[in-house]
């Protein structure tokens, strides 16, 4: 509650009023077959399911028709914040996502569980053809059907991590609602996640003692080379192979055709999207990884990437691997703070590579102009109430002592918006964020001359308006990829 201002239903509200509360280890595991009851949304629609052997797995709940509601009651043993981990088979169908809401105990516990998405996936239905005139041709996108085990998530791109739930030791409630869910359900597990391990450098014995790799890529380097645009999955349609023909060097290129050779370009930019690769590693040891990447979108702010190998994020420093601003195409590795290769122990054959996107460190700033922003438009609106919409600029309408405190609170919103714009410059991007310098000098303007607020509203307005899309703007996280190079300690 910030001055008569509820926010409560956030998830940065749920998750601070219980921030202190335990991450137990213990799983609770709710088999989906097991529902207490099927029962009518809000449309009349009743789930239409059924339980059956499916791809592979037993006992799985096929949900066929989208909607309906489907209850489960279930018991916890330790109270604490607990995430929340579907394992499901996902089913082509018509829709490209998969949407639910959620309730416990019969209530969302924050707004966003009343739409939450799910990964879908797809895959190039050919590999890239060649036209008459030798120019590629582009592949259309198929679904990709799978088994998923998929923490809920936000999609927003305010938080890193998987949305937590809170739960007291005892009996509660699940109640499933879907909107868009042609699945089929194995399993609902509320759990806690290990942390990311830290990284253990290999000794140089280490190092040196993994196998020098000898295939030539037809680059020219020896070592192991993954065009991005051949991937194996990705989790959104718009996640196809691009172009770019601004320098020689992008690969594959040719000075009059046309060739598909990057991904991700003006298309790769929201959280959570992913896209996975297959590799092959011809020996056991320790390898890193080098991305050939561009990121000429968000100027003075870094894209950022969390990077799975085999599924697993290895250590801290693949977490959150970041992208900086350039007009270019740059070579960017995985470091430490000293500048040093970040190495991951791999076993001889194949393997998975997988790059999703993240807010990164920008995610808990944008999460507080988000409150901001929110608070700014009460004040707007609580003006408007007193004023109309059209204010005589010649009647005093006295609204800073009509709303209690309206100075002090326009004073506190600028003062976290230069906050806010102080912390963006620690990360290094802070040229770009001028649009809330901009905003709280309009507030201390407001503050300097409180009776000309009324005749200011519509400015007022439009900088709140300029402030919201810039935040919609710059939580974007657009990264275009070329290649991914695999190597050892022994190759350039």
């Amino acid at each position: 509650l910030v001055s008569g201002i509820s926010r409560s239903d956030t998830y940065a509200g749920y998750l601070n009023s219980h921030a202190d509360a335990a991450r137990p280890k213990r799983d609770i595991v709710i088999n989906a077959k097991d529902y207490a009851s099927l029962s009518e949304d809000g449309n009349g629609v009743t789930p239409e399911t059924v339980i059956q052997e499916f791809q592979g797995e037993q006992d799985v709940l096929v949900w066929s028709n989208h909607g309906g509601v489907i209850n489960y009651e279930f018991e916890v043993s330790e109270t604490g914040l607990y995430n929340l981990e579907l394992f499901y088979y996902t089913v082509s169908g018509e829709n490209t996502v998969i949407e639910m809401a959620m309730q416990l105990d019969g209530e969302y516990p924050f707004s966003a569980a009343k739409t939450f998405t799910l990964d879908r996936y797809w895959k190039d239905e050919a590999p890239i053809g060649k036209d008459g005139r030798d120019n590629d041709v582009r592949p259309g996108q198929t679904e990709h059907d799978m088994w998923v085990t998929y923490p809920i998530k936000d999609k927003e791109g305010l938080f890193n991590d998987p949305y937590f739930f809170y739960l007291e030791a005892g009996k509660h409630t699940l109640t499933i609602t879907g909107i868009k869910c042609n699945i089929g359900l194995k399993t609902i597990t509320f759990k806690n996640y290990d942390d990311v391990a830290q990284y253990v450098p290999p000794s140089q014995s280490e190092l040196e003692s993994t196998p020098a790799l000898t295939d030539e890529n037809f680059m020219g380097t020896h070592t192991v080379f993954v065009q991005a645009e051949n991937n194996l999955y990705k989790t959104a349609s718009t996640l196809y192979a691009t172009t770019d023909r601004t320098e020689c060097l992008v690969s594959p290129s040719h000075p009059t055709k046309q060739r598909y050779n990057t991904v991700g370009k003006d298309t790769w930019d929201k959280a959570t999207q992913a896209i996975t690769w297959e590799f092959n590693v011809p020996n056991d040891g320790f390898y890193t990884f080098n991305f050939k990447a561009r990121q000429n979108t968000m100027r003075g702010f870094f894209a950022n990437r969390r990077v799975y190998i085999d599924g697993v994020v290895p250590n801290a420093y693949y977490d959150d691997v970041m992208f900086p601003y350039n007009n270019n195409w740059y070579n960017q590795g995985v470091k430490d703070e000293n500048g040093n290769d970040v190495y991951v122990y791999l076993t001889a054959g194949k393997h998975t590579i997988t790059m999703e996107a993240i807010p990164g460190d920008i995610g808990e700033i944008m999460q507080r102009l988000d409150d901001v922003v929110y608070e700014l438009n009460y004040f707007y609106r609580r003006i408007l109430m007193i004023t109309g919409p059209e204010p005589d600029e010649y009647t005093d309408y006295y609204v800073d002592t009509a709303i209690p405190n309206l100075l002090g609170e326009f004073q506190r919103l600028m003062d976290t918006l230069y906050e806010e714009k102080a912390n963006i410059e620690k990360l290094g991007v802070g040229s770009e964020a001028s649009t809330l310098e901009t905003m709280a000098i309009v507030l201390e303007r407001c503050i300097d001359e409180p009776d000309d607020i009324p005749v200011t509203a519509g400015t007022l307005k439009d900088y709140i308006s300029s402030l919201s899309a810039w935040m919609r703007d710059y939580r974007d996280q657009p990264l275009e990829l070329d290649y991914i190079e695999v190597h050892t300690v022994h190759e350039e």
